[in-house]
């Protein structure tokens, strides 16, 4: 709001949590005591589980602190569930439905109290340990929630709010001034501390983009989805595993895939050919090499003097995908079979990933050159040379 509505904050609350006047409060990453995600790095692959995407205290301070340590829950959790309620999430992680929970601090402490757990029920995953701060915590810390105003507000409201906010205290003698602390769970109010960490974080995260300067937010899951450098996001009908999910829960599996090293493959298959009478189509079959996909200047194939071919390059990002990315859309691509000669068009031809990805394939059928020797090939992918030509 500060960034992109201009708004300006005008106090900060100190909260109340279990008799403790708290100005910040930090991420818990708890596991069963039994559990054998005991360490970050344990955590690949785990079932975790978090109050919502967009969450502060149970979902964003914990995926950057596992960022910091080279673990983004985007790409390596086995499943990701939003449950939308702090309490559900140390009691899934205590049934064994979810191998990891995130929870902000104090959340361990208040399920003990209501009896949803006892002590040393759970561990606490890269435990931050500091004896000024009276709850177990997993993450760095952040202030207390502000109060802000847009900008359109006049100073004069602001001011008249700002000091009815600073008159409350819990410790207040005066009744009208301290119910309203009990009440909210808040100690009292003071001038806006710094949020700027806060920022940065949220940027790391890919929740906020410094360069729009706009928070990423959106009505669905789906859609709030930040995959990191070299990943991207996979088609919704993938991400979203209902199976095992329960009601009212939002499961993710995977979300981000590594992007191809190569945007586009290319490689020949040998087609069947009418050879003259008196050849050996066997001797000729084991004299042919067609190797692996083509690489730059180097040898793609070796095949008889006419034998037919079938060229293929791949679009092993496919045309959602590089929507999503913002990348090329491919439109046009040809091929040069011999060095001097002409540029032939190719097919294109709807196809599949391993993965299950929509994409497209470019086809060529032709057969090898009329004399021997080597040949030079070249591929045009919309006016330009492909990456192995």
């Amino acid at each position: 709001l500060m960034v992109e509505f201009s708004a300006a904050a005008l106090a900060s609350m100190i909260n109340l949590r279990a008799g403790h006047a708290l100005e910040r409060f930090a991420g818990v990453i708890i596991s069963r005591a039994d559990s054998t995600f005991r360490t970050v790095h344990s955590l690949r692959n785990a079932r975790v589980e978090a109050v919502s995407i967009s969450g502060l205290g149970g979902m964003q301070l914990q995926q950057a602190e596992l960022l910091a340590h080279g673990l983004d829950v985007m790409t390596e959790a086995r499943r990701l569930t939003f449950t939308g309620n702090q309490m559900k999430i140390v009691e899934d992680v205590q049934s064994g439905y979810a191998d990891v929970g995130f929870v902000r601090t104090d959340m361990l402490e208040r399920c003990e109290l209501a009896n949803i757990s006892e002590p040393g029920t759970f561990q606490v995953i890269n435990r931050l340990r500091d004896e000024t701060f009276p709850f177990a915590r997993s993450t760095a810390y952040t202030p207390e929630w502000p109060l802000g105003a847009l900008s359109h507000v006049p100073h004069e409201v602001r001011s008249s709010v700002l000091l009815a906010l600073l008159a409350l205290d819990v410790l207040s003698p005066n009744s009208a001034l301290r119910e309203p602390c009990l009440r909210g769970n808040f100690a009292r109010w003071v001038t806006p501390m710094n949020y700027l960490g806060l920022l940065a974080m949220l940027e790391s995260t890919g929740f906020y983009s410094a360069q729009t300067r706009r928070c990423l937010r959106s009505s669905s899951v789906y859609s709030s989805i930040a995959c990191p450098t070299g990943f991207v996001k996979r088609s919704e009908r993938d991400v979203l595993c209902q199976q095992d999910c329960k009601a009212g829960y939002i499961c993710i599996c995977r979300p981000c895939a590594p992007l191809k090293s190569l945007a586009l493959a290319l490689w020949a298959e040998a087609l069947p050919t009418q050879w003259s009478a008196g050849v050996n189509s066997s001797a000729l079959q084991a004299a042919t090499n067609l190797g692996n996909p083509c690489a730059r200047m180097a040898l793609c194939v070796e095949v008889s003097v006419g034998q037919r071919l079938r060229w293929t390059l791949l679009d092993q990002i496919g045309q959602e995908i590089r929507l999503q990315i913002n990348a090329p859309l491919l439109s046009s691509v040809q091929m040069r079979p011999r060095f001097g000669g002409g540029l032939l068009p190719m097919r294109r031809e709807e196809a599949l990933l391993a993965d299950g990805t929509q994409t497209q394939r470019y086809v060529l059928e032709i057969a090898a050159s009329e004399s021997t020797g080597t040949e030079l090939l070249e591929v045009l992918v919309d006016g330009a040379q492909a990456e192995m030509s």
